[in-house]
């Protein structure tokens, strides 16, 4: 995904009005201010939508990709972020913030939502105003957004930086650009870069970390630096140089969600999902199987995504009963009738992801989950070297049209398809800056896969 970045506007005497308008929703309750957003998401009429449509809906609001509202809770992180922005970015005065914590706790998506948010609300204004700021000599904001996973070693990030603001693409030349461009006292540009995955620039000597950091703490500079990654330590153990010149940035660590939290952020998009169909039905979930969803995630990493896959496996199997019953219809008027997700269907998802055997969590596997399961089972027998993400998929898709029984998934239900087998420790897939490279790794014995789909025509004759 290449950079994306953007110029705002900004005035010493306005920086902070803008911020407080910026971030008035830090305040809010756990949902209030997401709402807006509903009216922006393209939504299907209420009149034509079938039982059949409504879960697939459903499963799509539950996707770890689908990242449709405002990060519901962390007031204090956002309050932290705002307060930085306040002291440096829009006052002229840079500096760097390091954001930490573990995976799927939501730091990604909040200081994505602030730009934007920072985006939307200044970026009219400034564009109406630039010639007479440039005149009147005053500063814009312009903000750089990178992903440090899309560079294919450590020094390409200067080159991306250079491209982003008009430099050059030499790897030299790109370091003095930057220099010249982050550092200058006539500059009348601040420039917020946002440097996502920082850990993956990690190099024997960490010279392009350092440098990285040393920027904002230079005299005239223009930059302010916000990296983000899910080491807790970094800094103090790959970066110990930084304190001792001063250039230590200030640190906010992301704890993993609470019960509370959670039950918050999948009652939202819950109600997202009642908005589209009609406000007056039962939600999809029942509230004792979210707050199952809930507990047992938090009791686990507090990892938001695994409550989302929880949720949306749940849906299957409601989704599953629906069918197979004599009430299953596609017309609209049969809505009442359908299967919603109770603590028995949530109940049986947990049980699978935390506490039961193998053959019991393949078991409860969809049809295609079982079919990627047993694709990397062959090619794991193949012995073939390491297996990839990108040959994973291949190697699948083929499979399917050779025996031209069922047709491949799409890309994405792939991507959620081999997540979801991951969330059950069926699978493993390694750390790895482009996706495709990823190693993937079977968890389970050959006999485990055996003795679960032994019974199962559908996957024996796709095996044969």
């Amino acid at each position: 995904m290449p950079p994306k970045r953007s110029k705002v506007a900004a005035t010493d005497n306005n920086a902070n009005n803008t911020i407080n308008s910026i971030f008035k929703t830090s305040k809010r309750s756990l949902v209030a201010y997401s709402d807006s957003k509903l009216n922006s998401r393209p939504q299907i009429s209420n009149q034509n939508l079938t039982p059949i449509q409504i879960y697939q809906e459903a499963k799509s609001l539950f996707r770890r990709s689908s990242m449709l509202t405002q990060s519901t809770g962390r007031n204090t992180e956002r309050t932290i972020i705002h307060d930085f922005l306040s002291k440096h970015a829009l006052v002229d005065k840079p500096g760097s913030l390091y954001i930490s914590g573990n995976p799927g706790t939501g730091k990604t998506l909040l200081v994505s939502e602030i730009c934007e948010k920072l985006k939307r609300d200044c970026g009219e204004k400034g564009r109406k105003e630039a010639c007479k700021r440039r005149k009147m000599n005053k500063r814009e904001i312009e903000i750089i957004t990178m992903n440090c996973m899309t560079v294919g070693n450590a020094k390409d990030v200067y080159d991306k930086l250079a491209r982003e603001v008009g430099g050059c693409e030499n790897e030299e030349d790109a370091v003095k650009y930057l220099q010249k461009v982050f550092v200058n006292r006539d500059g009348n540009v601040t420039f917020i870069v946002v440097l996502d995955e920082i850990d993956t620039l990690l190099t024997k000597d960490q010279d392009v970390l350092y440098q990285l950091f040393e920027w904002p703490t230079l005299h005239n500079s223009r930059l302010t630096l916000i990296g983000i990654a899910n080491a807790l330590n970094l800094t103090d153990r790959f970066l110990p140089r930084l304190k001792a010149k001063g250039c230590l940035p200030q640190l906010l660590n992301f704890n993993p969600y609470t019960v509370t939290e959670i039950i918050a952020i999948l009652n939202h998009r819950l109600s997202i999902l009642q908005t589209t169909v009609q406000q007056s039905l039962q939600p999809l979930i029942d509230s004792r199987a979210i707050e199952l969803c809930a507990r047992k995630v938090a009791a686990s990493n507090g990892d938001l995504r695994k409550a989302l896959d929880v949720c949306r496996q749940a849906i299957e199997l409601a989704e599953k009963e629906y069918m197979k019953g004599e009430s299953r219809s596609e017309n609209r008027a049969d809505i009442e009738r359908i299967v919603r997700v109770n603590l028995e269907h949530m109940n049986k998802v947990t049980m699978a992801t935390s506490g039961s055997s193998n053959v019991m969590k393949i078991r409860q596997l969809t049809l295609h989950q079982q079919l990627l399961l047993c694709t990397l089972f062959i090619m794991s027998k193949q012995k073939k070297g390491y297996i990839t993400y990108g040959k994973f998929q291949d190697k699948y898709i083929s499979h399917c049209r050779n025996k031209d029984l069922y047709s491949p998934v799409t890309q994405t239900e792939f991507h959620d398809l081999t997540g979801m087998l991951e969330t059950v420790g069926l699978i493993g897939i390694t750390y790895g800056k482009v996706k495709r490279s990823r190693k993937i790794l079977l968890n389970v014995h050959e006999s485990e896969i055996l003795a679960a789909i032994k019974d199962n025509e559908k996957v024996m004759l796709w095996m044969e």
